[in-house]
């Protein structure tokens, strides 16, 4: 019985896997049929839509209650200019040996001479090429906003932590916060803070904080409640059993969160160039607007060096490695002596200046000694003569590639991605009429996340409708689902190859960080060139920021595969083709969703960076708005690609318990 009942359940997921297969066929026949006749015909538009005047009372009204309040803004900005001068002129009057010493000494501190090593070749690779003030004005910015969000950050996810309705309260605010696209708070910042170090220090935290509440909300909720239960007996109270138990136990976590936003905030570097910062943001977008792509290169290398060392320094510290160092370097000779010269040379000298901890006296003298033979020596930068540049021949290369390779690149944008692809879906999403669209989003949404997400899809297409930019919003819905496709194919496919091939995967492992922390807008300037601007750049510049999480998460699920279940598939005859397609594919399909799902979510967090080469749709409504100072219409925009992210977040995500396998 059970048998019968087992195959008639297979038999309906294999009818439905059709079903579903068969309306994606012909889906897209009748998407391309509609491209093929160029028809213009555009979709049944909705019957009301809210007075373009009221938006813009809207925005007004956001300006008039920030002028009015400008007598708690203005000291405000005035406390961030202040700690970002304090930090920016300390950082220069070091000299870059000292800085270089001390970042490196922190490293073998806490990770070892791997990571001292990696620090001391990149920082100096960044100071060779002339990037070096530009890396300290950064990194002044970098330690403001890090330092403020972490202030804010830890208290709120500690209050979280401890109340479940202010959880409640905080978790949609966050998830507006990290969904929004960060153009949309340049106005409202703009006209808080004004033009300057303040407005970028404000837009970076804001867009940073977000992980450090909820990671110290997780680290505080997931401390055993046997733990608890025995402070409490013990006579502990809610004070102390925060700060002596709680704390302490959700350490881990809450440094994972300070790592998540160290990146956030580096993310944030060349956005808030845009409003004036100086810095390594500022390179990138000058050669973003010149079309330099040697220049732009050279600043987006120096700021994947700082993101690498920020994180594996952060990393070390949340993962608390200091044995894991002294394990690793304890049977070298040299180093055994060396640590032996260390403490009798400056245990000596701790015990003249009456000091407990001899190491770290000796940084600190070591520091002050470096710092000083630098100042007499004149050696406070590197000569000039040392210095180089690849500009010229990745400039070079690139004209080469635009002229010469232009008959594929051109055939890559018209022959396939248009004709394709991103022609199809536009044509068919302007060619829907409004009501067929809410039924299509609004059973897709109900099928694959429950009535939740449907009464979300259906709240959040009626306000793409009343608020007039329902155009707009269906262009971007055409380029993030034509970018996801691409991606999702192309990153499926190569994260299946690399888990077949461990050398494939090491291989891939420095690319594909590469490609996640290189900033996009390096990417933009060789896709301007040899595919001009417009959607298709936008989509190609989508396709390559978004594919790595496809990549990473396909191999990971594959790999975390059972070896039982291919051991039993092996005894039964099944070849390498077999156990993929049968067991590692249908296992490690949940795992692979959420690779979807984040491909998803960088996609639409390119929508903005689209508009800036003409991709159209809401994120070039956005930027047209940041650059007007239109706060009503860069509002509704905003809040348009939110509606979107979190409908096709939602729907991707689906119902994990019903599709979760544990293997």
């Amino acid at each position: 019985m059970e048998h019968v009942e087992s195959r008639t359940k297979l038999t309906a997921r294999r009818l439905k896997r059709l079903i579903l297969f068969t309306s994606l066929i012909a889906t897209y026949g009748i998407a391309y049929a509609l491209f093929k006749r160029d028809s213009q015909t555009e979709g049944a538009s909705f019957p009301y839509v809210i007075d373009k005047n009221i938006i813009d009372e809207i925005g007004d009204g956001f300006k008039r209650v920030g002028e009015s309040a400008s007598w708690l803004f203005d000291p405000i900005a005035a406390f961030i200019n202040l700690l970002v001068a304090i930090a920016e002129t300390s950082l220069m009057a070091l000299p870059w040996i000292t800085i270089l010493f001390v970042i490196s000494a922190i490293a073998f501190r806490f990770s070892g001479l791997k990571l001292a090593a990696l620090c001391i070749g990149s920082l100096t690779f960044v100071s060779l090429i002339g990037l070096w003030n530009s890396l300290l004005i950064t990194s002044s910015l970098m330690l403001t906003s890090v330092s403020l969000a972490l202030c804010i950050g830890i208290p709120f996810g500690i209050a979280a932590g401890l109340s479940d309705r202010f959880e409640r309260i905080t978790r949609p605010v966050l998830d507006v916060m990290q969904v929004m696209p960060s153009f949309v708070y340049l106005i409202p910042a703009l006209i808080l803070f004004g033009v300057g170090s303040a407005v970028s220090v404000a837009l970076t935290v804001i867009y940073s904080v977000p992980p450090t509440i909820r990671l110290t909300n997780l680290g505080i909720r997931t401390v055993p409640s046997g733990i608890l239960e025995t402070a409490r007996s013990y006579g502990s109270t809610r004070r102390q059993t925060l700060f002596q138990v709680q704390l302490p136990l959700a350490k881990p976590s809450i440094m994972m969160g300070v790592n998540q936003t160290i990146m956030m905030a580096l993310a944030m570097v060349i956005i808030t160039a845009v409003v004036g910062s100086s810095g390594l943001g500022r390179d990138v977008w000058y050669a973003l607007r010149t079309i330099n792509t040697g220049t732009g290169l050279e600043a987006g290398m120096a700021i994947v060096i700082i993101a690498v060392l920020l994180d594996r320094i952060s990393y070390a510290l949340a993962s608390n490695t200091r044995n894991r160092r002294a394990m690793s370097i304890s049977g070298s000779p040299f180093a055994i002596y060396a640590e032996a010269a260390w403490d009798r040379v400056f245990g000596r000298m701790a015990r003249v200046f009456r000091v407990k901890d001899n190491r770290l006296f000796g940084f600190i003298f070591l520091t002050l000694v470096i710092t000083g033979i630098a100042r007499i020596s004149q050696f406070e930068n590197l000569p000039q003569a040392l210095h180089f540049s690849f500009a010229n021949p990745v400039n070079s290369a690139v004209d080469w590639a635009t002229i010469h390779l232009h008959f594929i690149t051109s055939w890559l944008r018209d022959s396939v991605i248009r004709e394709f692809a991103l022609g199809p879906i536009d044509s068919m999403l302007v060619s829907m009429p409004w009501w067929l669209f809410l039924i299509a989003i609004v059973g897709i949404a109900y099928m694959r996340g429950g009535v939740g997400v449907a009464i979300l899809a259906f709240a959040g297409t009626l306000f793409l409708a009343l608020t007039g930019i329902w155009e707009e919003a269906m262009e971007t819905l055409s380029q993030v689902l034509t970018s996801v496709v691409i991606a999702t194919v192309i990153g499926i496919t190569i994260g299946i190859l690399a888990s077949q091939s461990n050398a494939m995967a090491s291989w891939l492992r420095p690319i594909l960080d590469t490609m996640q922390t290189m900033p996009v807008f390096v990417y933009l300037i060789p896709v301007i060139m040899l595919w001009s601007s417009g959607p298709i750049a936008s989509v190609i510049a989508t396709v390559i920021y978004a594919m790595p999480p496809a990549i990473r998460m396909t191999d990971l699920g594959i790999r975390l595969v059972s070896g039982a279940f291919i051991e039993t598939a092996e005894s039964y005859g099944a070849n390498r083709w077999q156990i993929l397609r049968g067991i590692q594919l249908p296992l490690a399909a949940p795992t692979i969703m959420v690779g979807i799902n984040q491909c998803v979510m960088m996609t639409l967090a390119m929508v903005i960076v689209g508009g800036l080469v003409g991709g159209g749709g809401l994120g070039q409504e956005v930027y047209v708005a940041t650059l007007y100072l239109r706060m009503g219409d860069g509002l509704i925009s905003g809040f348009g690609i939110v509606i979107l992210a979190m409908i096709l977040d939602r729907s991707t995500q689906s119902n994990k318990r019903q599709e979760g396998i544990i293997v």
